[in-house]
């Protein structure tokens, strides 16, 4: 009677711990997944964030190109009251 008591309890963990394996596999596909979503975000933000500071060099660019002649003296000439830390 032991015995038989036995292999059922065995074969009823071997039951659940086959049926627990589709889960693990299945999270574990997702865990994968949203890892290597993140890796492909994190990759655009970059470029989205390379982009943005070419812009605003651009920005400063065209600022500065197209400052007249008479400004950029005056900015020339009031650096030497701006103070560098």
């Amino acid at each position: 009677m032991d015995n038989q008591r036995n292999r059922l309890v065995e074969q009823l963990e071997f039951e659940k711990s086959k049926d627990f394996l589709p889960k693990v596999e299945k999270w574990s596909k997702a865990v994968s997944d949203d890892e290597e979503e993140l890796q492909k975000l994190q990759a655009e933000e970059k470029r989205q964030m390379e982009v943005f500071s070419t812009q605003k060099k651009l920005q400063n660019l065209h600022f500065f190109a197209t400052m007249s002649q008479d400004n950029y003296a005056w900015i020339l000439s009031q650096s030497c009251y701006i103070k560098t830390f």
